[in-house]
């Protein structure tokens, strides 16, 4: 698959790709990705990564992995692994606690990281807060892929990041 560096979503895989301990998708450096097709799983997925809540431990109302930034327009929680691939953090047993939280910000000349919360390196998934029509476009690239290349369950495939 391959996405063109041209908007938060695709910044948000490309950090994911680079930035976690197994560099899922990164051909060349980490392993490939592997195609989840039911969409009731990938749902759950979504769900223990994006909607992740845990009570506070001195009593005030629960905590939430992921909280929309009214500072960005249409914030939505865009998670990497993708929830349609095996390797998704909800599949893994991860939640959203678990995942290193980013805000990618377009910059003269590209793409910059803001460390939003529990950024590390040994983490094995991403939350990036990305402006839901960008989410979505990532989105809907991957369903082309899957089409246009006959992705069936359970076949691998790479991620491939270009300039625009």
């Amino acid at each position: 698959m391959v996405l063109t560096l041209n908007n938060a979503g695709v910044a948000n895989v490309d950090w994911g790709m680079a930035n976690t301990s197994s560099h899922w998708g990164w051909e060349g450096e980490g392993s490939p990705l592997t195609r989840q097709t039911n969409d009731a799983v990938a749902n759950a997925n979504r769900e223990a990564i994006c909607d992740a809540t845990k009570d506070d431990p001195i009593g005030l109302p629960s905590i939430h992995a992921f909280t929309a930034d009214p500072g960005i327009t249409d914030d939505s929680c865009d998670e990497y692994p993708f929830a349609h691939a095996h390797e998704s953090g909800g599949e893994k047993r991860l939640t959203g606690f678990d995942c290193s939280q980013i805000e990618p910000v377009q910059v003269a000349g590209g793409w910059q990281v803001k460390n939003v919360s529990n950024v590390s390196s040994s983490n094995n998934c991403v939350i990036g807060h990305v402006p839901l029509p960008e989410n979505q476009s990532v989105g809907g690239s991957l369903t082309a892929f899957f089409r246009a290349a006959r992705v069936a369950e359970e076949d691998k495939f790479w991620v491939a990041i270009i300039a625009p």
